[in-house]
């Protein structure tokens, strides 16, 4: 009797003790969410920022091909690749994180 009465004391201490990691778990969790959450919230900000970026400096090009013909064709492809990659920023800003 007194043996299984320390192994239900010892189950019971066990039970305790993973019930004190899984509680200390999810509060890990929250924390990293919240982390994951800030960190995407701060990559979109800066993609927008390059895209604003990249917007403004294929205006720049833009408008240097239209004093420059000797070099317009050039110019405007640069503008062109600027406009992709400030989509190519929005795109991947608007992405949200699993879970």
């Amino acid at each position: 009797m007194a043996d299984s009465a320390g192994r239900a004391d010892e189950l019971a201490a066990e039970a305790a003790r993973l019930k004190g990691e899984v509680e200390q778990n999810e509060v890990q969790r929250r924390r990293l969410r919240s982390a994951i959450e800030e960190t995407a919230r701060t990559i979109a900000a800066t993609a927008r920022t390059i895209a604003e970026t990249e917007n403004r400096l294929a205006d720049t090009l833009d408008r240097l091909a239209a004093d420059r013909p000797e070099a317009a064709e050039r110019l405007r492809g640069e503008a062109r690749h600027a406009r992709d990659f400030a989509r190519y920023e929005r795109d991947c800003g608007e992405q949200r994180p699993p879970g």
